[in-house]
């Protein structure tokens, strides 16, 4: 089984020097968009839509529009209106601001030396910026963008860190792969709580060797510790039922990353996937959200899985639209988790039948959304 690393981008492979870079990007920012007002209510009012980003739970909804509704309308203009002059600042602007930031040439030699080994390597730096912000980044740290599957931005991701549930989304556009999982980054509270409450390695950057030992070093230290975990034996992971529930927030969140940005034809020529998505919006609503429900009305019985080996036959699902069988499945799943999460504030979790359905249902997602991807083959 392959490894599969996920790594920071600030202060991890880059070294972007924060406490003074976000201060000379919010004045440029500001003097760009200055036909709105100050600098200091233009600052004000993009770090309330990124605290509204931070906070979002909904799949449904990209951070790119959370974004929008936070910062654009309540300064009474679109996103539209100002989609040229914020092009010209990424384009013009932004780039002036890396004197302010640093390669990392260890970096370079483990992000190389990972390629070599085949490892899996994607970028999860926290998706506060649009894309071109990010990739302009990659391209200071020395990194080719296009190298990795993906780098996480604003546009494409519906979480942000520290919540578990950015972390299962960044494995399920993988995929959910089979094999070992590592995160790399330089917080503690963003990069390594999260993953390590999911249940995977971390190794914590610090910017200097000061004796740190095991999972924590520089970025150098990285790969004897990369070495040492593809040594030693896989490990089914163990989800707590906390983390199997960010795995059941983030599922339609991949599947509507799916449905917006892959190309218009891929739907079409894969009739596996339209299958997949619509075997999911069914058995949430015919199997799983009715268990939740019976849970709720008092009822410790388990409702029969029903039989859904013929369920793509007998509904002609490849005949049917896929946006639809998302809706269906959004909607269901987001009813099972508002019961799921009512349980959990009663500390019902506890209860060992419940726990054990609550994996069942992660585990099946997990491989629904590796089917998924191994039919797009992306």
């Amino acid at each position: 089984m392959n490894l599969t690393i996920l790594s920071d981008l600030d202060d991890t492979l880059l070294s972007t020097n924060t406490d003074q870079f976000f201060p000379k990007y919010f004045t440029s920012l500001g003097n760009a968009l200055n036909d709105l007002g100050s600098n200091k209510s233009i600052q004000k009012q993009v770090s309330f839509a990124v605290k509204q980003m931070e906070s979002n739970q909904d799949p449904g909804k990209l951070l790119s529009e959370i974004f929008a509704e936070n910062f654009y309308a309540p300064m009474g203009t679109t996103e539209a209106a100002h989609k040229e002059t914020i092009l010209d600042f990424y384009t013009d602007e932004y780039p002036k601001l890396k004197p302010l930031t640093a390669s990392r040439p260890e970096a370079l030699k483990l992000v190389e030396w990972c390629k070599q080994q085949h490892f899996d390597f994607a970028i999860a730096t926290n998706p506060v910026f649009p894309e071109v912000a990010t990739r302009e980044r990659i391209l200071w740290a020395g990194l080719e963008p296009e190298s990795f599957p993906y780098f996480t931005t604003y546009e494409h991701f519906h979480f942000t860190k520290p919540h578990m549930t950015y972390y299962a989304e960044c494995l399920g556009r993988l995929g959910w792969p089979e094999g070992k999982i590592v995160m790399i980054g330089d917080d503690p509270i963003r990069d390594i709580e999260p993953m390590q409450a999911l249940g995977f390695p971390t190794f914590q950057i610090h910017p200097e060797k000061n004796g740190y030992k095991g999972n924590e070093g520089t970025i150098a230290d990285v790969r004897s510790w990369l070495e040492t975990i593809k040594g030693q034996p896989y490990v089914e992971p163990q989800f707590s039922p906390e983390a199997n529930l960010a795995i059941m927030r983030a599922t339609p969140a991949v599947m509507d990353y799916w449905l917006r940005f892959l190309p218009e034809d891929t739907f079409h020529a894969t009739p596996e996937l339209i299958e997949i998505f619509w075997y999911l919006a069914d058995l949430e609503a015919e199997a799983y959200l009715p268990q939740w429900q019976q849970i709720v009305a008092g009822s410790t019985s388990v409702i029969p899985a029903p039989d859904a080996s013929s369920w793509a036959m007998e509904r002609s699902y490849n005949q049917k639209d896929p946006k639809e069988a998302y809706q269906k499945f959004y909607q269901n799943r987001m009813a099972s988790l508002e019961i799921l999460d009512s349980l959990h504030e009663k500390g019902l979790f506890d209860q060992p039948d419940l726990a054990q359905l609550i994996a069942a249902v992660s585990r099946h997602d997990r491989m629904m959304l590796r089917k998924s991807r191994q039919a797009i083959n992306i």
